[in-house]
């Protein structure tokens, strides 16, 4: 490693705990860059060059085979007979040991100063559109009377869709519907929790009971008949209309 071979003949022990400690972390980054996607499948998702997991695997292993192949050869890591036998007269070089001190004192500086660039670079820590898994939504300002008005329009044409659907016998279109109905409501979340609380977690819990009779995010049940989901369904349309958002509440 490049620590061991600047330390020289430094203080053996100072130099295999520092060189310790510097490569892990560096080795585990470097198998992270590498493995990564070049692009992010969701917001706060690391990148990289791609290679995969198992091409990083192959890299990491080329490169031990090829340190212990060299060593094997060279026999540099080996302890002469001599060497185990005699005592040297010199342990240590004073001057090299302070340069390699030096040396380490720059690399520490020049990490913490990594970290701290790093640290103060912009970080997503929410998801713009509301649907990831792993972050939550962006804060969003409140909507406005009339952007209130056609949410709740929306919403409202959904049920009906669904209702429809659902008379029709077309299950899996129905379920589609609510499915985006849904996720719209997940997106819009934010938005209008900031125009009305309370209205926002009536409506919420009534959405929640419409989506367990479709079985949405309630895995451990199945999907209930098509008359439960239109009652739930019309219990909700019956919620839109009468417990109206207040602007500005």
């Amino acid at each position: 490693m490049v620590v061991v071979s600047v330390a020289g003949t430094a203080n053996p022990v100072l130099s295999f705990w520092l060189a310790y400690i510097l490569t892990r972390p560096l080795g585990a980054n470097i198998g992270d860059w590498l493995a990564s996607p070049k692009a992010a499948t969701s917001p706060g998702e690391p990148v990289g060059l791609g290679l995969g997991t198992f091409t990083t695997s192959l890299v990491f292993l080329s490169a031990i085979l090829a340190t212990v192949a060299y060593l094997s050869i060279s026999r540099s890591d080996v302890a002469e007979t001599h060497e185990m036998t005699h005592e040297r007269s010199v342990t240590t070089d004073a001057r090299k040991e302070r340069i390699a001190l030096g040396a380490f004192g720059v690399i520490a500086a020049a990490t913490a100063a990594l970290m701290i660039w790093a640290h103060n670079q912009p970080h997503v820590t929410c998801d713009p559109t509301g649907r990831s898994e792993t972050l939550p939504a962006c804060p969003k300002a409140a909507l406005t009377g009339s952007q209130t008005a056609a949410a709740v329009a929306k919403y409202e044409k959904l049920a009906r869709t669904a209702i429809a659907q659902d008379r029709a016998g077309t299950a899996a279109t129905s379920h589609a519907t609510v499915q985006k109905m849904r996720d719209d409501w997940d997106a819009d979340a934010t938005s209008l929790q900031a125009v009305d609380t309370t209205t926002w977690t009536l409506l919420d819990n009534q959405m929640d009971a419409v989506l367990k009779t479709y079985a949405i995010d309630h895995g451990s049940i199945r999907p209930a008949p098509p008359a439960e989901q239109e009652k739930q369904l019309n219990v909700l349309l019956g919620d839109l209309k009468n417990h109206r958002f207040r602007v500005g509440a």
